[in-house]
């Protein structure tokens, strides 16, 4: 899972342009891709974080998504839920 996040946190940074309206999501993506890459397992707090940030951001500030970056970000959200079913378990 753990090269699962890393690459969809990767290509959610590389599909976000790099304009003012996205530079804080760039900065939480390359943050949490630099923490990750600096661990052995995943963490899942890290990913959670992360959503919480991205979303909050996205609907805070109106921002509308292309369909690629939308699907990045359900994805993502996607493998938050998962792991925290794991941690629950």
């Amino acid at each position: 899972m753990k090269s699962e996040a890393q690459g969809i946190i990767q290509a959610l940074y590389q599909e976000l342009t790099p304009t003012v309206t996205y530079q804080g999501m760039r900065m939480a993506l390359q943050d949490a891709q630099h923490q990750l890459s600096m661990t052995s397992q995943l963490d899942s707090g890290l990913i959670r974080q992360l959503t919480d940030y991205l979303t909050y951001t996205i609907f805070t500030q109106c921002i509308r998504l292309t369909p690629t970056e939308n699907l990045l970000v359900s994805e993502l959200l996607s493998l938050s839920h998962r792991l925290d079913a794991q941690t629950i378990d």
